[in-house]
C-alpha cells in the first residue's frame, strides 16, 4: 500500500507540477501582453507629447514672427517720418573745417518730385535709397574724407535701421521680401561707412 500511495502522490505531484507550469506560463504570457500594451501606450503618449511640443513650437514661432513683423512696421514708419522730416526741413551740415552745406535731399538726388504729397507717398525703402544717394553725393564732393560733417540725424536713422533689420531677421520670409531686407542691409552698411569716415 505504501508503494500505491507513493505512486498516487507521485502522479498527483506530477499533475500539480504540470498545472503549476501551465498557470505560470499563462501568467507570463499575460504579463508579456500587459508589458507590450504598456510599451505601446507609452510610445503613443511620447508621440502625442512630441506632436504637442511641435504645435507649441510652431505657435511660439508664429507669435515671434508676428511680433517681429509688427515691430518692423512700426520702425519702418519711424524711419519714414525721420527721412520725411529731413526732406521737409533740410539741416545745414557743418564740416570740421567750418564749411557749411545745406543738406537738401531733393537737390542731391536724380529723381525729382513736384509735390510734397508725392514724397509722402513713397515707401520707407525708397526714401532710404534717396537718402543714401544724397549721402553718396556729399561723399563725392568732400575732397578731404576726414572732413565729413557730424550728422546726428544719420545716427538716429542708422540706429532705427539696425533695429528694423534685427526685427526682420525674426520675421517670415514673406515679410523680409516685402521690406526688401537684403537692400536694407546694404543701406545700413552704407550709412555705417559714411559715419565711420568722419
Amino acid at each position: 500500500m505504501g508503494d500505491t500511495l507513493a505512486g498516487v502522490f507521485a502522479v498527483l505531484a506530477f499533475v500539480w507540477i504540470i498545472v503549476t507550469v501551465f498557470l505560470q506560463s499563462s501568467e507570463l504570457r499575460e504579463q508579456r501582453n500587459e508589458f507590450r500594451q504598456q510599451r505601446e501606450a507609452s510610445q503613443d503618449m511620447a508621440r502625442a507629447m512630441a506632436a504637442q511640443a511641435a504645435i507649441f513650437e510652431d505657435e511660439m514661432r508664429g507669435r515671434a514672427e508676428q511680433s517681429a513683423e509688427k515691430q518692423a512696421r512700426q520702425l519702418s514708419e519711424v524711419l519714414k517720418s525721420q527721412i520725411l522730416a529731413i526732406f521737409s526741413s533740410p539741416p545745414t551740415l557743418i564740416f570740421s573745417n567750418g564749411e557749411r552745406l545745406n543738406f537738401n535731399i531733393q537737390t542731391l538726388i536724380n529723381k525729382k518730385y513736384s509735390k510734397g504729397s508725392q514724397i509722402k507717398a513713397l515707401d520707407t525703402h525708397t526714401l532710404l535709397s534717396h537718402f543714401s544717394e544724397a549721402l553718396d553725393k556729399i561723399s563725392e564732393t568732400a575732397a578731404d574724407k576726414s572732413n565729413h560733417p557730424r550728422f546726428p540725424e544719420l545716427n538716429a536713422i542708422k540706429s532705427n535701421l539696425k533695429l528694423l533689420t534685427e526685427s526682420l531677421e525674426k520675421a517670415t520670409n514673406a515679410t523680409r521680401l516685402e521690406f526688401r531686407y537684403e537692400d536694407l542691409l546694404v543701406l545700413q552698411n552704407k550709412f555705417g561707412n559714411f559715419l565711420s569716415i568722419r
